[in-house]
């Protein structure tokens, strides 16, 4: 979720952070958009308003990092330049302002969508297993990975981080619905 910071204090410390980060010298703010004297960034604030855990912005940030090295020219992915915290602790992230009103055309935006997600699924991965190496989130949702680098199949990796743990979650969020889990159940039996 995008939140307009537009409530001043929030917008004030998160200038006062890239000014002591020295990564511009002056800065304004329109929506979501800051305007500085070393040209445009787009600020996010966390998912989640104050709740939200400056975690999963890093882990947003590192993600957006591993894209732009696996898909360029085709696809545009903002660069992300700060992640941090601000005093009532929202967490934010700022990155490179991206201008999606493009002059491509459709089929154009199509065909490099298409090319730049094959580069993505060719670009060798860090480690010869399934998994991002680091524990995320999917929305709001803590999202473990295989941190380890075990060896697993993709079926395995599936099984026990992203069914098996959906399961769990649905189980301790909602213990009285005991269909969910018997069905849960049976499909895990049925993977191959």
């Amino acid at each position: 979720m995008i939140v307009d910071p537009m409530g001043r204090g929030h917008v004030e410390q998160v200038k006062r952070q890239l000014l002591s980060k020295g990564l511009c010298k002056e800065v304004s703010c329109s929506g979501s958009v800051l305007h500085t004297d070393r040209g445009k960034y787009f600020l996010k604030l966390g998912t989640g308003g104050a709740s939200a855990e400056a975690s999963m912005l890093e882990y947003e940030a590192e993600g957006l990092k591993r894209m732009s090295q696996a898909a360029p020219p085709f696809l545009r992915i903002p660069k992300p330049l700060l992640v941090g915290t601000l005093e009532d602790r929202e967490a934010f992230i700022v990155m490179d302002y991206l201008n999606l009103g493009s002059k491509c055309t459709s089929a154009d935006l199509q065909v490099n969508l298409g090319k730049g997600l094959a580069m993505m699924h060719e670009a060798e991965a860090l480690h010869p297993t399934f998994g991002f190496p680091l524990d995320g989130c999917c929305g709001a949702c803590p999202q473990r990975n295989n941190i380890e680098q075990r060896p697993l199949t993709w079926l395995e990796f599936w099984r026990e981080f992203r069914l098996g743990d959906q399961l769990c979650m649905a189980e301790r969020n909602f213990p009285a619905d005991t269909t969910l889990q018997e069905k849960g159940a049976q499909l895990m039996k049925r993977l191959p």
